[in-house]
């Protein structure tokens, strides 16, 4: 994932006040299209890179945040939270996280 695929929902956010963080993938950290012309920084990700990378982004934060993911990112969200709630050396990192899921258009996503 890019941080282009939330690149409407980035300024929507913002304007409602919120630091919004859209953190690229370990490898993916270049446009689409350099992706497209060689996708192996795509072929070397595993679900530990990109969770564990998650986690040290979320771990630089000052104060807890809302966690949004969609598709397989609503699925790291997740992971995330329960890294938060059950392991004690990582619960600092996630421990008040906020969780939104879902597909939808900017003003229309509903908490869970």
């Amino acid at each position: 994932m890019t941080p282009r695929s939330w690149e409407r929902w980035i300024p929507y956010y913002e304007a409602k006040g919120y630091r919004v963080l859209a953190p690229a993938y370990p490898g993916l950290e270049v446009e689409v299209e350099a992706l497209n012309r060689d996708p192996s920084a795509i072929e070397r990700l595993t679900v530990p890179l990109i969770v564990d990378h998650l986690e040290r982004v979320l771990r630089g934060l000052d104060a807890p945040p809302i966690l949004m993911g969609h598709s397989a990112g609503g699925a790291f969200m997740q992971v995330l939270l329960d890294r938060g709630s059950s392991r004690t050396s990582r619960r600092a990192a996630v421990r008040r996280a906020g969780a939104a899921t879902g597909c939808a258009a900017p003003g229309r996503l509903r908490p869970v």
